[in-house]
């Protein structure tokens, strides 16, 4: 049986594992599970959700007045009544609709706003509220959209959650043998075939692959797989991204892209090329194609029909992490380094701009709020820096030499990771009452 990971009791076991000063009072785990049945909500978003029910009920009573008011007029007025008086008042009615419109949407602005300024405080400071999820195997990989959680396993493929929710809404099965192992990068040098090493969700597609180089494809709500790929390099991870309706798989020394075609309702292969090094990363480009890393230390970026746009040296060795921002790349190495790049312009190059180091591969990289940047490596930490000037801002230890991946949602307001046996890890920064149970 596998071992379960009991999340922390106490407000002050949460605080001193993380080794943050300004964890909330009311913080509170229970043990396995995500933290809240009703979900990691802000009372901010109640107290909105709250003020939109008021607008709209508002709204429909003004709008009732409204009708009741021009019948009552109508009967009364005189037949010979101009029908200018009328047109006014609808001009009127209609202005102080607007009126109410721009009001409401003025009020969320201000909250996103507001909510914006609290998750950027909240990562400056290191603050956050933390919940786990037991799953019955081992966690490889995590990924988010929105609030549907994907947690790929080492042998019994992937589950999808939804934020806040305790059971796994579907799971989703791969082929392959569990009882297989191929080599992997971690310390322990081998894998199950079947373990999930790269996840990609685009809202209506989930790709997967594995640690023996198998790629899988399913519809969102579950099912058979729509396509199954078996390995061009056997024995090597699979890493795959969906990028504008492509999906893009990389193994061993080879990158193949597949396109939903509507004519046949299949996904059918339409590009590939051969590299001159093994895959060790791949992630999205600015401009829609894929930048990937190296075995050899280069850094590529490819076109979305994968023709070679530029390329970089960029570490002595394997180039096990990539991701890229509007003036550059972050590129983490497997021998720890952490390296932030601006490019010059034209075909000058990369000029460095911070170095930091972990004392194990990096295995991910996530942006969150307040202008940070998160690694995550397999020294079992897990680090917040200043994007901007590299600075530390916090760390997060406890994570194992296993740790596969880190990923954040688009807001920036929750942190996931695995690396910890059988448990996925949520650090919510999105408020001090996070996690809060509705009220009536």
């Amino acid at each position: 049986a596998l071992p379960v990971l009991d999340a922390p009791a106490t407000t002050a076991a949460v605080t001193q594992e993380l080794g943050l000063l300004r964890t909330p009072p009311r913080l509170a785990l229970a043990s396995g599970i995500l933290l809240a049945a009703g979900g990691l909500r802000r009372r901010g978003q109640l107290a909105r959700d709250g003020r939109r029910r008021c607008c709209a009920a508002r709204c429909a009573v003004g709008s009732a007045g409204s009708a009741k008011e021009e019948a009552a007029e109508s009967e009364d007025a005189p037949k010979g009544e101009s029908g200018a008086a009328s047109s006014s008042k609808a001009i009127a009615e209609d202005s102080a609709l607007l009126a109410e419109l721009r009001s409401r949407a003025n009020l969320l602005a201000a909250e996103e706003e507001e909510q914006a300024e609290e998750v950027a405080f909240n990562w400056q400071e290191g603050r956050a509220m933390v919940a786990s999820l037991a799953v019955d195997d081992w966690v490889r990989r995590v990924t988010i959209l929105g609030d549907d959680l994907f947690v790929g396993t080492a042998s019994s493929g992937v589950r999808r959650y939804r934020v806040g929710e305790q059971s796994a809404r579907q799971r989703y099965e791969v082929g392959g043998d569990p009882m297989q192992a191929v080599v992997a990068d971690h310390p322990a040098g081998s894998d199950p075939e079947t373990s999930v090493t790269s996840l990609s969700f685009d809202g209506r597609w989930l790709a997967a692959g594995l640690a023996g180089g198998r790629l899988h494809i399913w519809a969102a709500e579950g099912g058979e797989p729509v396509l199954e790929e078996a390995p061009t390099d056997p024995g090597f991870n699979c890493f795959v991204l969906f990028v504008d309706g492509h999906l893009f798989a990389a193994s061993g020394k080879s990158i193949r892209r597949w396109t939903f075609s509507k004519d046949t309702g299949k996904f059918e292969r339409d590009a590939s090329t051969k590299l001159s090094s093994r895959v060790h990363s791949i992630s999205q480009s600015s401009a829609g194609g894929l930048v990937v890393g190296l075995g050899d230390g280069t850094l590529e970026v490819r076109s979305p029909e994968l023709k070679l746009v530029q390329d970089f040296n960029v570490h002595n060795g394997p180039v096990s992490v990539v991701a890229a921002y509007d003036r550059g790349f972050v590129t983490g190495a497997a021998s720890g380094q952490l390296v932030r790049w601006n490019l010059r312009g034209g075909d000058e190059g990369l000029e460095e701009v911070w170095r930091k180091t972990h004392s194990g591969r990096i295995v991910g990289t996530a942006f969150g709020g307040g202008d940070t940047l998160i690694s995550g490596a397999l020294d079992g930490t897990v680090r917040a820096w200043d994007f901007a000037t590299g600075e530390s801002k916090f760390n997060i230890p406890g994570h194992k030499a296993w740790l596969g991946s880190i990923c954040t949602q688009a807001n920036g307001g929750l942190l996931v990771t695995d690396g910890r046996d059988n448990a996925v890890y949520m650090y919510d920064f999105r408020g001090s009452n996070i996690g809060a149970e509705e009220e009536e």
